[in-house]
């Protein structure tokens, strides 16, 4: 090459973020252990002199191809990770909202929320969870009430 050389171009694609993860294999007349420890220096992953034995180039292709699908899909696994742990967070998050000394009235079970305005205990939990309610009567409870409407209709 006439103005560039292979290490600085192996440099101008290691330095750019999209390319970097590149696997660049250098094929050189080039035979100085000078020359191999810069290529590799530069980020090379092979260093190979010319005459070329082309059944061990090809190996040699294969093996890096595999290794940078295997390297490509534990990044692709550390950010899914990455992800999930996020969501996790934000869970945990929302849990803790929850979490301490809630103001409660014994009377009504009405709760005083952030605003510090008065709300149905079911309200505040939906708003600051995902709890979901299903409704039904405790018997001591459907008994009183029981009790109360058969009283007034009396």
């Amino acid at each position: 090459m006439p103005d560039i050389n292979g290490f600085e171009v192996c440099k101008i694609i290691k330095a750019d973020e999209r390319f970097a993860d590149i696997p660049v294999i250098f094929l050189t007349a080039l035979d100085t252990q000078d020359g191999e420890s810069q290529g590799l220096e530069f980020g090379g992953i092979d260093y190979l002199i010319k005459p070329i034995n082309f059944a061990l180039l090809k190996l040699r292709v294969r093996n890096h191809i595999t290794l940078k699908e295997r390297n490509d899909l534990v990044k692709e696994q550390r950010d899914l990770l990455a992800s999930q742990k996020a969501e996790l967070e934000a869970a945990l998050a929302r849990v803790k909202q929850l979490d301490g000394i809630i103001p409660i009235c014994s009377y009504c079970k009405k709760i005083r929320n952030d605003q510090n305005s008065w709300q149905q205990l079911e309200q505040y939990i939906t708003e600051h969870s995902e709890a979901m309610f299903s409704h039904g009567a405790f018997p001591d409870c459907a008994e009183e009430q029981l009790k109360t409407i058969r009283s007034i209709s009396h």
